[in-house]
């Protein structure tokens, strides 16, 4: 059984998640360089697919927050 209080935290787990691989994607960009813009689809495809989305459909854009 779900509860508000299981959920809150469910979702803020989900934005710590978030926010550590952008942190971690933007510390490999700054070693690395940036990631290509082949291996940002190649990225898109694969998460697409591991979530059961085609590819058919669009992604936000980035965002100066996003960087």
């Amino acid at each position: 059984m779900n509860t508000v209080s299981g959920d809150a935290t469910e979702e803020e787990a989900r934005r710590l998640r978030h926010a550590l691989l952008g942190q971690e994607l933007r510390n490999f960009e700054e070693e690395h360089g940036a990631f290509s813009a082949g291996e940002l689809a190649e990225a898109h495809e694969r998460i697409s697919a591991a979530f059961g989305r085609g590819s058919g459909g669009t992604r936000p854009e980035r965002t100066s927050r996003d960087r």
